[in-house]
């Protein structure tokens, strides 16, 4: 499950919209978030982006493997098209924030989109030809260091 928490009011927004249409597939969330209205989905999304993140336990990825990690969210692997996962994954429009997003989650949802399972949503078609040009290793470690990188207060991105 992801933290929501402090994540962007658009995005939070645009998710339960992509729920509500079905272009995010979720047993749970399909059917509760087509019953809301618009107005519902807008004060949700603003409640939870006004939310502190809570902190993830200590991760006990290996520092190697975070600092990989680090080196992917920064700089990308330019060779292989793969852009820095900051560029998007920071304070840019509506895309998640993932510093403080538990690792299984990330590396989860990377792991579907690379598969070609991923949501129908505009976010998911940039970032599935990226997740298909990661390795197994490029994942677990950028998975690690957005764990293991403190949120930013709600509000604050």
């Amino acid at each position: 499950m992801p933290i929501l928490h402090g994540q962007p009011a658009d995005y939070l927004l645009a998710s339960l919209k992509a729920y509500a249409e079905g272009k995010r597939r979720s047993g749970i969330m399909q059917p509760l978030a087509a019953d809301l209205t618009p107005e519902d989905m807008r004060e949700l999304a603003d409640y939870y982006a006004g939310l502190a993140q809570p902190q993830v336990p200590s991760s006990s990825a290996d520092a190697a493997v975070v600092e990989r990690g680090r080196k992917l969210v920064v700089e990308g692997v330019p060779s292989a098209a793969v852009p820095p996962c900051a560029t998007c994954h920071s304070n840019v429009g509506p895309y998640p924030l993932l510093a403080g997003q538990y690792a299984a989650y990330i590396s989860g949802q990377l792991r579907l989109m690379k598969a070609g399972l991923g949501p129908a949503t505009d976010g998911a078609a940039i970032m599935t030809p990226i997740a298909q040009r990661l390795s197994d290793k490029d994942i677990a470690a950028v998975a690690a260091y957005f764990e293991t990188f403190p949120p930013p207060p709600p509000g604050g991105h």
